[in-house]
């Protein structure tokens, strides 16, 4: 009983010692570990789970076999997600055709607080992700209709869903180089270099052009307008039409009119070469914008390209692969290196990170 008593006691002083001593240059020094993330949920069959994690398990330990740099001064966690259908922004089409499903591997920097070692949100992170590509499509085309109480009866056709990509991307032997720099919510930027894995000469996204962009607003305006009309002549058969309700779809419907001739005095005087050239978001009121010509901040518009995808194909098949690689400014609000994620940071960019993944992935794009 003395001996436990013993033990404990030591142990305390230990930890009050730690505490005492817990600086931002004594946490660096900590060994740390590699550890295993959360498992995430997923819907996916049993057998393509089997395969999925097999695929992802590996990756994984092509990335560890490559360190020679053992953890300090932070933790490595490494682990597998896997999408759900519906709870997701991408195209349901694209998840319906295959499963989207990712190895990650991040990096957190120990900190003092309340005087001992804690863990820091990570500021770089690697992950493959498989059958999925780094663009969001979250807008429409066209408005859905509405019940009384304003919510969706019904869900715009996915192949009119789009998004917005900042500047055209280049695919060269089935490999796209993507990168985006943004603000950190807490200062400095944040980088994040994409390599998306394609089938060669194909890209699993369509860039709209402008015709296509124009047509597809007009339809939009040519849908609102019968809505107005539809409304006017219910709102008619009422005993006690309100007048003013019928002069608002007036007004609404000469505003879609208007659009529509706008539009399609740009259509009209426009080239063949001219309306074939890539689609800018704030076009579809009737604008027409040239690279290098206006003074703004020009995003074109993409969607998705579900003829890329085989149907065919076990659902687990990888057909498009985005390796993702971000990290952080790695000095804190002085200008000072603080923390241990830049060791982290260089020992990915010393195996070349992109690179490896690149060389195991790309033979495995299905066709």
């Amino acid at each position: 009983m003395k001996k436990i008593v013993t033990l404990i006691s030591l142990v305390l002083f230990n930890l009050i010692v730690i505490a005492q001593n817990c600086t931002d240059e004594s946490v660096k020094k900590l060994p740390g570990k590699w550890k295993p993330g959360i498992k995430g949920a997923s819907d996916h069959s049993a057998a393509d789970m089997v395969k999925e994690k097999a695929l992802m398990d590996d990756i994984i330990q092509t990335v560890r076999n490559s360190f020679t740099w053992s953890p300090v001064g932070g933790e490595i966690t490494y682990g597998n997600t896997y999408s759900i259908r519906g709870l997701d922004y991408r195209p349901l089409p694209v998840i319906k055709i295959c499963h989207q499903y990712s190895p990650y591997i991040f990096y957190q920097h120990y900190y003092c607080g309340w005087g001992k070692p804690m863990l820091e949100d990570f500021i770089v992170e690697v992950a493959a992700n498989i059958n999925d590509i780094p663009f969001e499509f979250s807008s429409g085309f066209f408005r859905s209709k509405k019940d009384k109480l304003g919510y969706d009866l019904e869900k715009d056709p996915e192949t009119d869903t789009y998004g917005y990509i900042e500047h055209l991307p280049v695919e060269k032997n089935g490999i796209i180089e993507y990168t985006k720099i943004s603000g950190g919510a807490t200062g400095g930027d944040v980088t994040t270099k994409y390599r998306i894995l394609t089938k060669p000469g194909q890209l699993p996204f369509h860039i709209v052009n402008k015709r296509e962009n124009y047509e597809k607003w007009k339809t939009e305006c040519n849908k609102n307008i019968a809505e107005y009309e539809t409304a006017k002549i219910k709102a008619a058969a009422l005993e006690n039409a309100a007048k003013s309700f019928t002069t608002s779809q007036d007004e609404k419907i000469a505003d879609e009119k208007k659009r529509i001739d706008k539009i399609d005095g740009i259509v009209n005087s426009k080239s063949s070469e001219q309306l074939a050239q890539p689609a800018f978001m704030g076009e579809d009121f009737g604008e027409y914008y040239e690279v290098g010509k206006a003074n703004r901040s020009l995003n074109y518009i993409i969607r998705p390209n579900l003829a890329y995808y085989n149907s065919q194909l076990p659902k687990s098949s990888p057909q498009v692969i985005t390796i993702k690689f971000t990290y952080k400014s790695f000095t804190d609000k002085y200008g000072d290196k603080t923390y241990a994620d830049e060791a982290f940071y260089n020992e990915l960019e010393r195996i070349k990170i992109i690179d490896l993944l690149t060389a195991k992935l790309q033979p495995l794009i299905a066709r």
